[in-house]
């Protein structure tokens, strides 16, 4: 959890779940009010990406994407600014591929100064979670993410691996192969070619329903 003040950390978590539901009413004008009092960087941009994702006009959700990447760069760790940032990312790259590329590039430099390869790893993920649908981006980011699960050492790699093939799953057969023939055979590589033989769990694991959960800060791929 980022060093933050319990009362800013439980407002962001308040004030996410408030705009969420201000959204499913379709009360946008009081949805941006809401998001823009969230003082916590990490919910105020899950917040502005759930307004977005409603927004009609694609001005108006590029503003808030902009916004919303805007403030997951407030975060100090390299790993919050991209785990967070994924959420805007991928509504984004359905609406503005060349500004999604552009971000993507610099999230891409920034968690090169990541020194923990399992958490550059599970940022990584997470961006790969948002961007998977489009090929070339897909591409760019699996290179330093294979790069980072092969380096590493951790109980966390297997996990990160077989999660990414289940996302590779989806769109691209022969990748997920690639990746899972990449590492050393356990437990969670024999699952993934299991739940990819049976078309299960494929895809990202990232979703835009914050509301029904009682995380606070996300830690990896198991961020709602």
């Amino acid at each position: 959890m980022p060093d933050q003040p319990k009362d800013i950390v439980q407002q962001g978590v308040d004030g996410r779940r408030r705009v969420h539901l201000l959204v499913a009413e379709n009360r946008l004008d009081e949805a941006r009010e809401a998001a823009s009092a969230i003082r916590h960087p990490w919910y105020r941009c899950q917040a502005l990406t759930a307004i977005a994702d409603r927004v009609e006009d694609p001005e108006e959700a590029r503003n808030l994407l902009s916004a919303a990447l805007d403030a997951a760069a407030e975060q100090k760790e390299p790993n919050r600014i991209a785990s967070v940032s994924a959420w805007p990312l991928s509504v984004l790259v359905h609406v503005d591929k060349v500004a999604t590329s552009r971000y993507v590039e610099r999230l891409l430099a920034l968690m090169e100064s990541e020194s923990n390869l399992i958490r550059r790893a599970d940022g990584l993920l997470l961006l790969m979670d948002a961007i998977y649908t489009d090929q070339d981006l897909r591409a760019r980011v699996l290179a330093p993410l294979l790069a980072a699960i092969h380096a590493a050492r951790g109980g966390k790699i297997p996990r990160i691996t077989r999660d990414l093939a289940l996302v590779l799953a989806a769109v691209d057969r022969e990748a997920a192969e690639y990746v899972l023939s990449s590492v050393p055979e356990t437990r969670e590589i024999r699952q993934a070619r299991r739940l990819i033989a049976a078309g299960e769990r494929l895809g990202p694991a990232l979703r835009l329903d914050w509301a029904s959960t009682s995380k606070t800060v996300p830690n990896g791929r198991s961020a709602q």
